[in-house]
């Protein structure tokens, strides 16, 4: 910190004869100097106590710090080219007795003019104060790095600074931070007046500047308010507090050396959005998401699926458009738009549309095995090549003799792969299966086989041959879970008492009725060959109790799905959380959670794999608050295949 420090300098005017009455601080008219409700007099500011409207500041400004020089005084005024009769009659005949103060705006005047009793002083009925009045410039200096131009007080702080004796204090050059100044090497204060105006609020504060009549007398150094009317005799201006960069070694200290008058709110927006194809589609589908913003307005819109991003359009006659493919799942699509003009027009925020993509089927594929025309001999090395169709197939290629795999996978190249295999005498059924790199775009197949004679050397026995057969059953797939008509599941308000069924809770922010249950034994059996992928998906329908009162199945959630012990060799599996809507109305026709019409993904095995699996989850349920007291009784139905 620097060593220098300055005092706020203050340029105090007295009136004149012909002068116009001292009483009046500069600060800034909302909506160019018209009068707020309430306010007995039309303030405005200027750099001169001239009382000329025309010489008002017009916008916003920045404190003691005005104009292009940034060396300009700022001065409360008002219209004084009467010589001061409107002035006097607004405040009954008073042109000398005023303080001003500053209360943070209220919509009818209630904060400005505040009812007071006799005897209350300025720093009693308003939250922050001054010793200015009395046309009073408050004036920078030269560097508008080094002065605070105003210290406005808070009535707790006066009373601190009045108990630690009233030392004079300084305000340092780079960071606005009070010192006292008799005190040997000026230590900060720690009984500090007040602050800056340059920093006395945060940026973006709505805040009125106030000149309330005063009785002339003090209590402690505090103006005493004129209570004769039983509330405070005020007129004031509204402003909104705003940096000054230009205030302190280090930029945005000032967060309140500028200000900006009261503008007119910005036009009120509203966005819709439609989607063009209905739902459910294929992942793979491409969607067109047009927007409606009224009015139509310009900006941008931007599109989203939950919080990320699917992409941006600018409006053109009150609409914007983007084309989309989502990935397989549900989803909540909302579109935001952001005005160019700010000041004009608000933002707004389309409600969600809730859209389901399913996964793109496996595409089929078929493999071919072939083998050369002609005699073999067995330790011949026999050229042997699979082709798969489509050729767009990516995987790869193993090749089997009689059923048992010769060499490693081959990857297949446009289509085909090749290997040779070793003959040994005899009957071979030479054959290969495709194996897919993702079997949820192209499924396995295998070829037929292809008979290799291959004839034995000289002088060798020659191996009699027997056939026999066998059949593998085509097996099934099954879903089996515990709860029924007369063992249903419970859904338990406070899990935290696991031994009592308690009704469900309201949340801690009482906007919704929640519970949850552990949803156990969910078993899928698997014996089919092949070693198939599949699906289980859930659908929970509406619960309703026998008074009428219904909860929307959309806020029904499963999540935290987790495999159970005695689980094996039954491939790659994923579970998906459905979360619970947000406690929906019955009526609403969304498909978010676990409702809708189309049961929604929960558990996917894809890689190849049979036998048994067990699963246990949470089943959630958000219900309105507005939802009737009653027993309700719901189904969630699994699906698998």
């Amino acid at each position: 910190m620097r060593s220098t420090f300055t005092r706020r300098r203050r340029i105090v005017a007295g009136l004149a004869a012909t002068a116009v009455p001292a009483a009046l601080l500069a600060l800034a008219p909302a909506a160019d100097a018209a009068n707020p409700t309430g306010s007995n007099y039309e303030l405005f500011f200027e750099t001169n106590l001239t009382g000329d409207p025309a010489n008002k500041i017009v916008g916003g400004g920045r404190w003691g710090h005005e104009g292009a020089s940034h060396l300009e005084a700022t001065t409360v005024s008002g219209d004084l080219t009467d010589g001061g009769a409107a002035l006097a009659a607004a405040f009954g005949g008073n042109t000398d007795n005023f303080a001003l103060v500053f209360v943070p705006t209220s919509a009818n005047g209630s904060a400005e003019e505040p009812t007071v009793t006799a005897g209350q002083t300025v720093a009693d009925a308003y939250p922050y104060f001054t010793e200015i009045g009395f046309a009073t410039a408050m004036q920078g200096a030269s560097n508008p790095s080094n002065d605070q131009v105003l210290l406005v007080s808070t009535a707790a702080e006066w009373a601190d600074w009045t108990a630690d004796g009233k030392p004079s204090q300084i305000a340092s050059s780079n960071d606005l931070v009070l010192h006292d100044a008799v005190r040997p090497g000026a230590p900060v204060s720690a009984h500090p007046k007040g602050k800056s105006i340059l920093n006395r609020w945060a940026a973006g504060q709505n805040m009125s500047a106030v000149i309330v009549k005063t009785t002339g007398a003090f209590v402690n150094g505090i103006p005493v308010i004129d209570a004769s009317t039983g509330h405070a005799e005020a007129a004031w201006v509204p402003f909104t507090t705003a940096v000054d960069p230009a205030i302190g070694t280090t930029s945005g200290i000032a967060t309140s050396g500028a200000y900006n008058f009261a503008v007119a709110p910005a036009t009120t927006t509203t966005t819709s959005l439609a989607v063009t194809e209905t739902s459910p589609q294929l992942e793979t589908a491409t969607l067109h998401l047009t927007a409606t913003v009224s009015p139509a307005a310009a900006g941008t819109v931007t599109f989203k699926d939950g919080s990320t991003t699917v992409g941006s359009a600018p409006v053109s006659g009150g609409s914007a458009a983007i084309t989309a493919s989502l990935p397989a799942g549900s989803h909540n699509l909302t579109a935001a738009f952001a005005p160019a003009d700010t000041a004009a027009y608000a933002a707004s925020t389309s409600s969600a549309v809730p859209f389901t993509t399913t996964a793109t089927p496996a595409v089929a594929t078929t493999t071919v095995v072939s083998i050369p025309a002609g005699a073999i001999a067995s330790g011949d090395s026999v050229p042997v090549t699979a082709s798969v169709t489509p050729t767009s197939a990516v995987g790869a290629v193993q090749f089997k003799a009689d059923g048992v795999n010769f060499g490693s996978p081959v990857p297949l190249v446009s289509g085909v792969a090749s290997t040779s295999w070793t003959a040994v005498g005899g009957g071979h059924n030479i054959s290969a299966a495709f194996i897919p790199a993702n079997p949820a775009a192209f499924t396995p197949s295998t070829s037929s086989a292809q008979l290799a004679t291959v004839s034995y050397p000289a002088n060798q026995p020659v191996p009699d041959e027997q056939t026999i057969v066998a059949d593998v059953d085509a097996g099934a797939i099954t879903i089996s879970t515990p709860y029924t008509p007369t063992n249903p599941l419970v859904v338990d308000g406070d899990p935290s008492t696991p031994l009592v069924a308690d009704p469900l809770k309201l949340n801690p922010t009482n906007t919704m009725y929640t519970g949850s249950a552990a949803f156990e034994h969910i078993i899928v059996t698997d014996t089919r060959a092949g070693g198939l992928p599949w699906t289980l998906t859930a659908l929970a329908g509406a619960l309703s109790e026998p008074l009428g009162g219904t909860i929307n199945g959309q806020n029904v959630g499963l999540t935290n799905l987790a495999e159970q012990p005695g689980t094996s060799g039954v491939g790659v599996l994923t579970a998906t959380d459905v979360q619970a809507a947000n406690a929906v109305a019955a009526s609403d026709a969304g498909a978010l959670g676990l409702g809708g019409t189309t049961g929604h993904e929960v558990l996917r095995r894809a890689a190849p794999g049979t036998g048994t699996v067990e699963y246990k989850g949470l089943l959630t349920i958000q219900a309105p608050t507005s939802t009737q007291a009653g027993h309700y009784t719901g189904t969630v139905t699994f699906t698998v295949s």
